[in-house]
């Protein structure tokens, strides 16, 4: 006979029975036409009681076997006792025909939460934002209550991959409570202790999250995606400096990690630190991988391997990477300054997406700039990301129109100086005799340029 589970401690109960509150308050809201997702809540509602049920008569149960332990002893203690003999069986045992009411289908808690997953994750093919962004919220409670349990490395599917899947395919609905229910599900993920997301998963939460401020034309919306995108960058540094410190601390090297995984039909080719080829997707766009796909090919260099000290080191690298092909894209102004054209173009004729978005990659890249502690600053391979990836898009940004732009870019620049001087003096050479000096020079320049040009070569004079 197997030892029966623990039972449930009591806020996991309540967050159960708040979960299947959920799923009723999806059902109300569910067209007739999706009654195949209407008995779905139906099954998920009744295996959380059953599960609850179970837990609650097993702790009744456990309570009940030690109060008449601590009685059986303490009677057979006392001389003058007149309990009855053991072999008389006492009234107030449970008999065993209670066990008959336990419910036979009653799952665990690993396979209640898989059945909650695939049932909130059917009800959101409903595309409705009001179910939407309640079941945003049921997987919020799951991943910040550590209720769920996983990694998006697994090799076959598993609650956490298709968790994260559903999460980030959400970012289409256009709502508002669905993008800010979206943000805290995504950030939930990623900063959870028991839900590991990494490589192309990880690159998908992101451009999700990206994706929302973007399109969102609520200044309160873009405000709490960007400090979600900060949380979770923030969280991705964070870990890759403690492992670092703890692989020192231990004495022995990490086991390093190799990309691309064996399953993802790759060769692997063992490679140098100096050697890390651009990764461009199918389409030859340098952007984040899809959200719907955390399998997706910006995950590593194609065909190659980098061997990378811990996973969360090969995660700031291809995060930080992204960021850095993001911020490269060419827009408008830059496309017509490229092809020699005789005249600076107008701020109409300028995609206000594509800026947006170059604007918040610079904002997020000096963000992990600011943070970065000596793994990222002595690792070979940031140091190349930096001089490969990272300088590349400051040459191009730095001649921008735009001025945000500029601005951004020059404050990059001087984190470089400031951190990177050592490695990176060819490249600020190259910086100041090719970007600033001909900003100065330049008859086209506009007067912030110049004055921003003069800003930053004075606060950091080499």
């Amino acid at each position: 006979m197997s030892t029966p589970s623990p039972p449930l401690p009591p806020y996991t109960t309540n967050l159960l029975l708040s979960l299947a509150a959920s799923l009723t308050k999806i059902k109300t809201l569910l067209p007739r036409k999706f009654k195949h997702l209407t008995n779905n809540c139906n099954e998920t509602i009744d295996q959380i009681q059953a599960h609850t049920e179970e837990k609650e008569r097993e702790g009744g149960e456990k309570t009940h076997d030690d109060t008449t332990h601590d009685a059986t002893t303490h009677n057979s203690t006392t001389p003058d006792s007149t309990t009855p003999d053991s072999t008389t069986p006492d009234s107030t045992t449970p008999d065993s025909t209670t066990h008959d009411t336990i419910p036979p289908d009653a799952p665990s808690l690993p396979n209640l939460v898989s059945s909650l997953v695939t049932t909130l994750t059917a009800v959101c093919t409903a595309k409705s934002p009001k179910i939407t962004a309640i079941a945003l919220s049921c997987f919020t409670i799951l991943t910040t209550n550590t209720l769920i349990t996983g990694s998006t490395m697994d090799t076959l599917p598993s609650p956490v991959i298709t968790m994260i899947t559903t999460i980030c395919g959400t970012a289409d609905l256009s709502d508002d409570k669905v993008h800010v229910t979206l943000t805290h599900a995504l950030v939930s993920c990623v900063t959870s202790p028991t839900v590991s997301v990494h490589e192309a998963a990880l690159l998908s939460c992101v451009r999700a999250a990206f994706h929302v401020f973007l399109v969102s034309k609520s200044e309160e919306v873009r405000a709490r995606t960007k400090e979600g995108l900060e949380v979770m960058l923030g969280s991705v540094l964070r870990r890759m400096e403690e492992e670092d410190r703890g692989g020192k601390d231990d004495g022995a090297p990490s086991t390093p990690t190799k990309s691309p995984r064996p399953d993802q039909g790759s060769p692997e080719v063992a490679v140098t630190p100096d050697r890390y080829a651009d990764t461009s997707t199918a389409n030859g766009s340098n952007t984040l991988c899809a959200p719907n796909t955390p399998g997706g090919k910006d995950s590593a260099p194609k065909g190659e391997t980098i061997l990378f000290k811990s996973q969360f080191h090969k995660d700031a690298f291809l995060v930080f990477r992204a960021l850095c092909k993001l911020s490269s894209k060419v827009i408008a102004d830059e496309s017509a300054i490229s092809a020699g054209s005789s005249f600076l173009p107008s701020q109409s004729t300028v995609d206000p997406l594509a800026l947006h978005s170059k604007a918040l990659s610079l904002e997020l890249l000096l963000l992990m700039l600011d943070q970065c502690g000596p793994a990222f600053c002595e690792g070979d391979k940031f140091v190349y990301a930096v001089r490969h990836y990272l300088c590349v898009s400051l040459l191009k940004n730095c001649m921008s129109t735009n001025t945000s732009v500029v601005y951004l870019s020059l404050r990059i620049f001087r984190c470089l100086v400031r951190k990177f001087r050592g490695v990176l003096k060819h490249e600020i050479e190259v910086f100041v005799a090719n970007i600033f000096l001909r900003v100065l020079e330049s008859v086209n320049s506009s007067h912030e340029q110049k004055v921003s040009d003069v800003e930053s070569r004075g606060k950091h004079a080499l």
